[in-house]
């Protein structure tokens, strides 16, 4: 899954593709903005906790939900998730591609 930067807000794309979590940018994000609308920042990461996941679209299905949550124990068993329940996610930021949604 890949969280994009879409008209001034945060939005979960490609939710179909739970071996892969990042956060695509196509210039900078302001650090503020960053905590304000997905969690805190650890150097090249975010944490992001499931509430925001749970408010996508795609949650609405009770089998992406089921899928997330599985994705959610591996990555625990990673150790990218913190004892709140939020995920880390890494921060790519890329000047020459566009993220579409």
């Amino acid at each position: 899954m890949i969280i994009s930067f879409i008209d001034e807000r945060f939005e979960l794309v490609d939710t179909d593709n739970f071996r892969e979590l990042k956060l695509a940018a196509t210039a900078p994000l302001p650090p503020r903005m960053l905590k304000d609308q997905l969690g805190r920042i650890d150097g090249d990461h975010v944490w992001v906790g499931e509430p925001w996941f749970l408010a996508q679209p795609c949650a609405e299905s009770h089998e992406w939900v089921g899928l997330f949550r599985q994705m959610k124990e591996y990555a625990s068993g990673m150790g990218w998730v913190d004892s709140s329940g939020a995920i880390r996610v890494h921060i790519e930021t890329s000047h020459d591609e566009s993220i579409t949604g």
